[in-house]
């Protein structure tokens, strides 16, 4: 009796660890939502970047919002262009892969992280690249979505997307360290 007791118990704690781990993978997942759409990313996932900036392949996002993404191979370099598209503004912004500075609309700005390669994927950080063609970006900690709002909608519009326990955070005020979206 005690052998088969002993067996059921490690058996527990093994299946419990196996289990454990699906949970770590849910605390790391991160989405992204445009005008309260989730954007699906076949391949590279949106994460969260050592400087705790939510990172998104730009291509998705960008031609989401509008804008049209010219991967540049011999400088290194992403182009992001949009023309009076929606409630945005006119944009032409150059990121270089390991760089801050960006080029925006003729002016150098500086991000606090760089955009990067990963699997393939030209990731850039969504609060920076959003706000920059005009689009209003949130964070909802309890949920863990970045939402990119494009087409000029309130705050009450833009609360809709939010459960009554999902803290929010707004454009300007700054993020929990558990997933700022820039």
């Amino acid at each position: 009796m005690k052998k088969h007791l002993m067996v059921l118990i490690i058996s527990l704690l093994f299946f419990g660890f196996i289990g454990s781990n699906s949970v770590f993978a849910d605390v790391n997942t991160v989405n992204l939502a445009i005008n309260g759409t989730l954007v699906n990313f076949p391949d590279q996932k949106p994460y969260i970047d050592k400087n705790n900036r939510t990172m998104v392949p730009v291509r998705f996002p960008a031609e989401t919002l509008g804008a049209n993404v010219e991967w540049l191979p011999n400088t290194r370099q992403v182009h992001i262009t949009n023309k009076a598209h929606d409630a945005l503004k006119d944009t032409d912004i150059m990121a270089t892969i390991d760089r801050k500075d960006v080029i925006v609309n003729g002016q150098t700005k500086y991000m606090d992280t760089t955009a990067v390669i990963t699997n393939s994927r030209t990731m850039v950080p969504v609060r920076f690249i959003s706000e920059y063609l005009g689009a209003t970006v949130t964070w909802d900690n309890g949920n863990r979505v970045a939402h990119v709002f494009s087409k000029g909608q309130t705050k009450e519009e833009q609360d809709k997307y939010y459960g009554t326990n999902s803290p929010r955070t707004k454009t300007k005020a700054p993020a929990p360290k558990s997933g700022r979206c820039t």
